[in-house]
């Protein structure tokens, strides 16, 4: 009993001194400081720039701000020392320029059945017939084009200072076109007079009266199909007039005067002669 308890009380007292010698340790080592400063043979690295504030009215660098060009919108930034202006003159000189182009006009044929016979009521007869047959033609001539628009003949004229050419071939069109619904007008009346004809013989009771309705019948057809048939021809000739320049210029005097135009409209816009025919030789691109 003596013997446990001396080893109980040797056993404490070890026990102690390890927590004393422990606890002396810990005092002798100073605390951790996170303030403290580094070794002065290291500088320690600069602050990062602040960024500057944007200043009312102060220019933007290319990219920035909600007119820079790219995806989100807004005018494409400069190349080339070309600026926004520059650029839209340019096209505009695209778009209001002349130029003459040549043209392939194909008119369809039309077939012809001509037939004659002849016989007696109930015992047949006989027949025969002949058709012609018209391929059509191919015309190659030209045309005035302001950007992907074809011009007529008068507003051509007017474009390139040529008023009074355009006033006569205004003109001649009216007038044309004027002849053509008098023939139509006739065409017309021959209709209602084959109408009334084919009406009036039915309703006849005498033989007079058939073949007064019947010379009706006649007269009012011819008069319709000549009226038809007369009018094509002032009709086409003022569509002719008023679409294709070659009917009142020649192709030298119409190239010169769509050149004069276009050098007018470069000087107007601020362009060099290079950069207009850089887009005058592009060879039909604009349309």
């Amino acid at each position: 009993m003596g013997a446990r308890m001396a080893v109980m009380v040797l056993g404490l007292g070890l026990a102690t001194a390890a927590r004393a010698d422990e606890d002396a340790q810990n005092a002798a080592e100073p605390p951790a400081d996170s303030t403290a400063e580094e070794p002065r043979g290291t500088p320690a690295p600069p602050p990062p720039p602040e960024r500057p504030l944007a200043l009312p009215g102060a220019p933007r660098r290319p990219g920035q701000g909600p007119g820079a060009g790219g995806p989100r919108g807004g005018p494409p930034p400069a190349r080339g020392g070309m600026d926004v202006d520059h650029y839209k003159a340019l096209r505009q000189y695209q778009r209001k320029r002349l130029a003459i182009r040549g043209e392939t006009r194909r008119e369809p044929g039309t077939t012809y059945v001509f037939g004659t016979g002849g016989g007696y009521w109930r015992w047949g007869g006989w027949h025969t017939a002949t058709v012609v047959h018209d391929p059509g033609t191919i015309t190659r001539t030209w045309g005035v084009y302001r950007g992907p628009e074809r011009l007529d003949v008068p507003t051509f004229l007017q474009m390139v200072g040529q008023q009074d050419l355009a006033d006569d071939v205004s003109r001649r069109v009216r007038r044309a076109r004027t002849a053509g619904k008098v023939w139509l007008t006739g065409a017309g009346i021959g209709a209602a007079g084959l109408v009334a004809g084919i009406v009036g013989t039915s309703l006849a009771d005498t033989a007079d009266e058939v073949q007064t309705w019947s010379s009706v019948t006649l007269g009012g057809s011819l008069l319709a199909v000549g009226g038809l048939v007369g009018a094509t021809f002032p009709m086409g000739k003022a569509n002719r007039l008023a679409a294709d320049p070659a009917a009142s210029v020649s192709w030298s005097e119409a190239q010169d005067w769509v050149d004069a135009y276009n050098d007018q409209l470069r000087e107007e816009l601020g362009l060099s002669p290079e950069e207009a025919w850089r887009i005058e030789s592009r060879g039909g691109r604009d349309r």
